[in-house]
């Protein structure tokens, strides 16, 4: 079983705060439309984060996986994010 490495754990974690410091600054010092911000803010979500993710993916290696296990935590957190939705009054036209 593969462990998770410290420093590229370390240097993700870094990157991602540096990127939302970075954000935080442009946002501030740039003065951005909110309008602009929000259409920004869609594009990156809906577009440009699933690309990145099937890009990902593509280039995965998936021959050190096991997939049953794989399977499992898929379906099983699938299940969860589903039975959480149960009982949520939007879900039925509610208020």
């Amino acid at each position: 079983m593969g462990s998770v490495e410290l420093p590229s754990l370390g240097a993700g974690l870094l990157t991602m705060f540096v990127l939302i410091g970075v954000g935080a600054v442009l946002r501030t010092r740039l003065r951005f439309l909110d309008a602009f911000l929000e259409d920004l803010e869609r594009l990156v979500y809906w577009i440009l984060l699933p690309a990145l993710l099937v890009f990902g993916l593509a280039g995965a290696d998936f021959a050190d996986i096991a997939m049953v296990r794989f399977a499992a935590a898929l379906v099983g957190s699938s299940l969860v994010g589903c039975g959480a939705r149960v009982g949520d009054p939007t879900l039925v036209g509610g208020s």
